[in-house]
């Protein structure tokens, strides 16, 4: 079955609305192939996964404790604490996201205005960011940097060895900035960021250091999680509307899809290096996937209602080439791995 593509110009791009997608039969849906427990993540909460090599990370807040951990292909778990004076317990040191970066797995603590980096060998440094600056996301860039979104500040830091070196004012204020995701391929100078309240992604090149924004068109709005396709460098989003997920070009050009049945929503975004697009599915108990021109790919089934809250895409077995998605099963703390289906 191809989507079908509704076109209608608008000033910045061409929007597209997929027909729906069908729930692919029992028979032709990908199966699980583990779900690996994490007991330090029992009453918590579970932020979204990122790759890192042939494993997953993730941050884990408990209200007692939070924590940086990496599970591998074959369900080893190895877990790092993140220390906490009692003043920062007071104001809440929850991990909002994390990312992959130069030493280790870097994270940001919201209401604390830093961030951190857990080292391979199980030390945690912080840094402190300006005051109020409330970070969000954040990504390692060009010159391997970090990039954090300050939604206080409505702005993007970047820091070389965990020191602010520079920060570009957003041009809409108070827009609500969230994630954000390195590029790659065509894209490898910029940075892309949404903007939640606004309706709009942001393109920050970090070779002129300038940021363009682009509105949502009619019928999508709220972005949120945001990924690079590693081979054309396009970005891709959740968002709600008429799709629930949506992809631009670095020239601005953005497509919207129905990639889930029924207008359930998504619940985080992943794309392969072969061009895969999945996102989770918690209401239909799937992980919905297509190709990056919009051809369906088989579901991938869950079999369980784990709540799922967040996905990845990372590199399979050795000696394989077929990348493998896991998904975050904030409910039944656990991550599930799966193959991606092929075409």
């Amino acid at each position: 079955m191809k989507i079908k593509e509704l076109l209608t110009s608008t000033k910045l791009a061409a929007f597209a609305t997929a027909a729906t997608l069908l729930l692919a039969p029992q028979s032709s849906r990908a199966q699980w192939t583990k779900e690996v427990s994490v007991p330090s993540a029992l009453g918590a909460i579970m932020s979204p996964p990122v790759s890192v090599r042939r494993s997953v990370a993730f941050a884990v807040n408990h209200p007692t404790y939070q924590q940086v951990v990496v599970t591998t292909r074959n369900g080893a778990v190895t877990s790092t604490s993140i220390p906490a004076t009692v003043s920062e317990k007071n104001k809440g040191p929850a991990v909002t996201d994390i990312a992959d970066g130069p030493g280790g797995i870097w994270f940001t603590q919201f209401h604390l205005d830093k961030v951190g980096r857990a080292s391979r060998s199980g030390n945690v440094v912080k840094y402190a960011l300006p005051e109020n600056s409330r970070p969000t996301g954040l990504t390692e860039g060009p010159k391997h940097d970090m990039f954090v979104v300050l939604q206080g500040s409505d702005s993007i830091a970047r820091l070389k060895r965990g020191v602010v070196v520079a920060e570009y004012s957003v041009p809409t204020p108070d827009s609500g900035l969230v994630h954000i995701a390195s590029g790659a391929g065509p894209s490898r100078d910029n940075l892309f960021f949404t903007e939640w309240r606004a309706g709009q992604i942001g393109i920050l090149n970090a070779k002129t250091n300038t940021i363009s924004e682009y509105a949502l068109p009619a019928g999508l709005h709220t972005p949120t999680d945001i990924t690079v396709d590693p081979k054309t460098g396009n970005a891709w989003f959740r968002v709600e509307g008429d799709a629930q997920i949506a992809m631009i070009t670095p020239t601005g050009n953005i497509t919207g899809f129905v990639i889930s049945p029924e207008g359930y929503s998504a619940s985080g975004i992943a794309v392969t290096r072969d061009g895969a697009v999945c996102a989770p599915v918690p209401e239909a108990h799937v992980i919905a996937c297509m190709q990056r021109d919009g051809s369906p790919l088989a579901d991938i089934r869950i079999p369980s209602d784990g709540c799922l809250s967040g996905v990845a895409a990372f590199k399979g077995p050795q000696h394989s080439r077929r990348p493998d998605i896991a998904v975050i099963e904030n409910c039944a703390a656990r991550v599930g791995l799966a193959p991606v289906p092929t075409p």
